[in-house]
């Protein structure tokens, strides 16, 4: 098993402030989530469910609050996703032939901090977008609370693989029209290299990019990630549904 450490610049400061619109669990919100391969063939092109939960996430009850990722893997689709990973690729393979059928997850509850001072999500990392678990996560840190945004580092330790640097630059764009509201956005631009071990041959599936789009009323409306290997995941917010 992988382990996880973050070093956050700050962290205290999410604690105590107040939580924001978007965490209403009569909401959920719809991304078009497509994978690209290294070719630059579109292997999966689906619907991706973001829905708050509005309870502590178990992972860190006293910090974050949990969300779910709803997946709607297409099967035929599915069968020409080849996982950079070689071990995982062959699992995949042999859950297919042993049971006839893909090995999808449909639900992943993970966590998120969402306040006054800051947005932050964990991505979704299950089936296809499994290596999202290297990549940069979506944060806005005082991003829609101070009009003055500075580059900040973000340190994510991965036990038995390596440490990943990653520094966030945020954009304020102009005012703009989104599901009928006048919103503020920011653009996000988020370059992750990391110091890996010797033993991953395949270094290039570890390096990303996540380019977003965020607004305080809807999260994160986009969130492109760019693999140096070439692999691409795209997520697009669709549109809002009220439950």
């Amino acid at each position: 098993m992988r382990y996880i450490q973050l070093s956050i610049i700050l962290i205290t400061s999410f604690v105590k402030a107040q939580e924001v619109n978007f965490l209403d669990k009569n909401k959920e919100y719809h991304y078009k989530a497509v994978y690209i391969d290294k070719s630059g063939d579109t292997i999966t092109n689906e619907k991706l469910i973001l829905w708050p939960l509005c309870k502590p996430w178990i992972g860190q009850p006293w910090l974050q609050t949990a969300i779910r990722y709803k997946y709607h893997p297409n099967p035929e689709q599915y069968k020409n996703y080849i996982d950079p990973d070689d071990f995982f690729h062959k699992k995949d393979v042999r859950h297919l032939k042993r049971k006839g059928k893909i090995r999808a997850h449909r639900n992943e509850t993970t966590g998120a901090i969402i306040n006054e001072n800051a947005f932050y999500i964990h991505p979704p990392r299950g089936n296809q977008y499994r290596m999202l678990f290297y990549a940069p996560h979506p944060w806005i840190h005082h991003g829609y609370y101070f009009d003055s945004i500075f580059p900040y580092h973000f340190q994510l330790r991965i036990y038995g693989v390596g440490i990943f640097h990653q520094i966030y630059n945020a954009t304020i764009l102009p005012d703009t029209i989104l599901f009928g509201r006048q919103v503020k956005m920011w653009e996000l631009h988020v370059p992750s290299t990391g110091e890996i071990k010797e033993r991953f041959v395949a270094k290039d599936m570890f390096n990303s990019t996540l380019d977003a789009l965020f607004t305080r009323e809807f999260g994160f409306i986009k969130m492109h990630y760019t693999f140096e290997n070439g692999i691409r995941i795209l997520f697009d917010l669709e549109k809002v549904v009220e439950l």
